[in-house]
């Protein structure tokens, strides 16, 4: 007879198994939306027809792992949530721009193999009775996040990439985290 799943073990599951699913929802309204609007607000009238500029994200197949979760009531009619976050994977953020008369003259930037480690807290106000019972969030960094990410540039096809994260001394996207302060989790 099969055991019943833990809660621990059901949340991963879910977690995993709705991921891609998010992912791939996000990237399809990003990259629609923004491809079209990054041409019409940053390239002028005059070169729309020689420059095309693209931009790529991807959430990847690996989910962020959150522990620690801490629901705090805050003051008047708002509540905090606290938690640590890490992120590991397989995401991926680049952009491009394409020159219409030069094929071998495509930029391509392209952030990809990142890590995060951080705890943040979200602010809901003001709980409201109806759905979605919550009328505004904000977001914050408790402490100094630890970010990592490889960040290549190609100027051509025909050139290899160049890893700006792999120069010693200009690892500018590397910061170091602090260690939590809370001594529950």
């Amino acid at each position: 007879m099969d055991a019943a799943p833990t809660p621990d073990t059901s949340v991963c599951c879910a977690r995993v198994q709705i991921w891609p699913r998010i992912g791939t929802t996000v990237n399809h309204l990003m990259t629609r939306f923004s491809n079209e609007e990054l041409n019409k607000r940053f390239v002028p009238n005059s070169m729309q027809k020689l420059v095309k500029l693209s931009f790529d994200f991807n959430f990847g197949e690996i989910p962020p792992y959150v522990e620690c979760v801490r629901v705090y009531p805050g003051k008047d009619s708002d509540m905090l949530m606290e938690m640590n976050i890490k992120v590991a994977g397989d995401q991926v953020v680049g952009g491009a721009v394409e020159f219409a008369h030069s094929p071998l003259c495509k930029m391509k930037m392209v952030m990809s193999q990142m890590q995060f480690v951080g705890s943040m807290r979200f602010r809901l106000r003001p709980l409201v009775p109806l759905v979605p019972i919550v009328s505004g969030m904000s977001i914050s960094m408790m402490g100094r996040p630890m970010l990592d990410a490889s960040a290549t540039l190609k100027l051509s096809p025909l050139l290899p990439a160049f890893d700006f994260c792999a120069v010693p001394g200009f690892r500018i996207m590397r910061y170091a985290a602090d260690p939590p302060a809370s001594p529950y989790c």
